[in-house]
């Protein structure tokens, strides 16, 4: 697995960043959509709409599931191997109705 090596500021004291690795996009609408498998401990997620999400060995994402509002970017952590499963928040519409992003970090 590999380590996180954080900067160091002029003082030495650490600066919280990571490296964004493989970056990957997803469309998904009103049905639950599930990623591919994810490698590393930290995945940065967004997604283009309000979306609601889950995350595991087989998640399905529900709209009572985790919020992720539209245009948010957050940090998750995984354990390697993990999925996740995204649902648009609104519901409504058939078809693709956003895009959600995944990146791994190291």
């Amino acid at each position: 697995m590999p380590v996180n090596v954080l900067p160091r500021d002029s003082h030495g004291g650490t600066i919280g960043a990571l490296r964004l690795l493989s970056p990957s996009a997803l469309a998904f609408g009103a049905t639950a959509t599930t990623t591919v498998a994810l490698g590393t401990p930290i995945v940065r997620i967004s997604a283009d709409i309000d979306t609601h999400f889950a995350f595991g060995t087989s998640p399905t994402a529900a709209t009572t599931g985790h919020f992720l509002p539209a245009k948010l970017v957050e940090y998750v952590g995984i354990i390697p191997g993990d999925l996740f499963s995204v649902i648009s928040a609104t519901g409504a519409g058939a078809g693709a109705l956003g895009t959600f992003y995944t990146s791994e970090t190291i």
